[in-house]
């Protein structure tokens, strides 16, 4: 399993994105079968809610359904 960790002062954190989980899931939240939980689905149909790292994303970072992007 990959780990990714953004240096100090380059996450998107810090300007408001945050990330989700379906509670009781534990380290699962931060695989891509969180993409397939209730949770997630719900989440996406929100349609004002983006995801900061879609599958497809320019960044070349992988896939990161619970991370929510604010701007």
């Amino acid at each position: 399993m990959a780990i990714y960790l953004a240096p100090p002062g380059h996450s998107y954190h810090g300007i408001g994105d945050f990330d989700i989980g379906k509670i009781g899931y534990g380290a699962k939240n931060f695989t891509a079968d969180f993409s397939r939980t209730a949770e997630y689905q719900k989440i996406a149909r929100l349609g004002y809610v983006d995801i900061r790292y879609p599958t497809d994303n320019l960044f070349g970072v992988r896939f990161e359904p619970w991370h929510i992007k604010i701007a």
